[in-house]
């Protein structure tokens, strides 16, 4: 009897430590970060979004990495990854939406119809909805997003079995990620960046829109952020409560990457002028670092423009962010050494039309990178990757994951000693952190998925 006694206490323990295990990543919930509104998001998905959060993740990736598996299709992938609590993944590409499982088979696949684009990266709701944006801008007949010449995009919801749920369509082209709302409301930006009009929509879990903000001649390329305290920011124009406050479009301080939400609300992101900038919610300037000090001329008059600055940024819950340029470098800033860095200050011209004077006012204070890393150089550093950074995220442990134009994929410590680099020899889009020592590429034409070496 003794001895069934202790066999039972040792299964009991066995299968506990399995249950734990498997129950891991339910009891550590997905987290945007605590400056964000906290969206209805599905919490126990290993990857539910890949914009609107701090792209630090709560996994880590490969120490000794070899490629587990590849997953490949005839066109070219358009969006970036998102992962189900199941282990699906889910990807746009030239031919449509697939799902792809842990294994690297096809789950399913939703053909949009020719000509049609996913151009969004997916988002996956507290319920499972997968929710994707499209464009039709090059359709040639009639399609699954609307008859032909009759939309230009459409934001489109898919059960987890990818059956469609319901389709929204829109006057213009989609580009932007679409986010969640506390409310479980999904905002996609329309239009694009330079020429094209757009417009920012908001559309309830039943497929109805019920607030939009239209510009024109520039849309909504990049993806928008929401902040804990409600305000709204995409593309420049910032809201309250969706309640329109300003729009800072055409300034050296021009967002050109997705945002990051800092926990005190600031928000991070890079510029079409080579800057990384800080704002504050309501659309007033906190600072800008000029990441490098290359001087371009323009009709006679001479700015510090730099690379542009596109991807966006990954902020660690220790406040090291970390941001790339079209040049090829990497950046890794430490925001608390700001107070003790070279201030400088841009000034503006304005003008007193009573008095008939022109004075000048402060615009914004900001910061040289090269002051950053002579003030401190090993947590303000940078690094040549090569090529066009397009994508970056933390680990949990701090191991910081870049993804380059030309197929390079780093591995950097927190203080930017490269771990190890692989050429998967095609454009790097996205990098996702999935469970056990994961990472998830789109690659060119496919899903590389990335382990530890047995």
């Amino acid at each position: 009897m003794k001895n069934i006694k202790t066999l039972v206490i040792l299964l009991l323990a066995v299968f506990g430590t399995i249950f734990t295990t498997q129950m891991s990543h339910a009891a550590t919930p997905f987290n945007q970060g605590d400056g964000y509104e906290k969206g209805a998001y599905d919490l126990n998905a290993i990857q539910p979004t890949s914009e609107n959060w701090s792209k630090h993740s709560r996994f880590n990736g490969p120490t000794k990495p070899e490629i587990k598996w590849q997953f490949s299709t005839k066109n070219w992938i358009t969006t970036g990854l998102v992962i189900g609590k199941d282990g699906t993944i889910y990807s746009g590409f030239l031919d449509g939406i697939y799902a792809i499982s842990s294994k690297g088979k096809v789950k399913w696949q939703y053909s949009l119809g020719q000509g049609v684009e996913a151009r969004s990266t997916p988002v996956i709701g507290k319920d499972g909805t997968i929710y994707i944006g499209a464009s039709t801008q090059f359709a040639s007949k009639d399609n699954k997003v609307c008859k032909l010449n009759q939309c230009l995009g459409g934001l489109l919801a898919f059960n987890p079995n990818g059956k469609l749920k319901w389709k929204v369509t829109f006057s213009e082209i989609v580009n932007g990620t679409p986010i969640l709302d506390k409310d479980g409301n999904i905002y996609i930006g329309t239009g694009n960046y330079y020429t094209l009009d757009g417009g920012l929509y908001a559309v309830n879990s039943k497929g109805k829109i019920i607030w939009s903000h239209k510009n024109k001649m520039y849309g909504f390329q990049t993806a928008p952020a929401i902040t804990k305290s409600g305000y709204l920011f995409a593309q420049n124009n910032y809201f309250k409560h969706r309640e329109f406050i300003k729009d800072y479009m055409g300034e050296l301080m021009t967002e050109f990457s997705s945002p990051v939400v800092g926990p005190d609300e600031t928000l991070y992101f890079g510029s079409y002028t080579g800057g990384f900038v800080a704002m504050n919610p309501d659309g007033t300037a906190k600072w800008e670092i000029r990441l490098d000090r290359t001087d371009n001329k323009s009709d006679g008059t001479t700015y510090t423009y730099g690379a542009r600055v596109s991807t966006t940024a990954a902020l660690t819950r220790n406040q090291q962010i970390y941001t790339g340029d079209e040049n090829g470098r990497l950046y890794s800033i430490r925001l608390t050494d700001l107070t003790n860095a070279p201030i400088n200050e841009k000034m503006r011209q304005t003008y007193d039309e009573e008095a008939d004077v022109l004075d000048w006012v402060l615009d914004y204070h900001y910061y040289h990178m090269d002051d950053l890393v002579s003030l401190n150089n090993k947590q303000n550093w940078v690094r040549e990757t090569g090529s066009w950074v397009n994508t970056i995220v933390v680990g949990q442990n701090g191991t910081v994951f870049v993804g380059t134009e030309d197929g390079l994929l780093y591995s950097y410590d927190p203080y930017g000693k490269q771990n190890w680099k692989m050429n998967l020899k095609d454009r790097i889009g996205d990098i996702t952190i999935g469970e056990s020592g994961m990472l998830y590429v789109s690659v060119g034409k496919k899903v590389v998925a990335i382990g530890n070496k047995k």
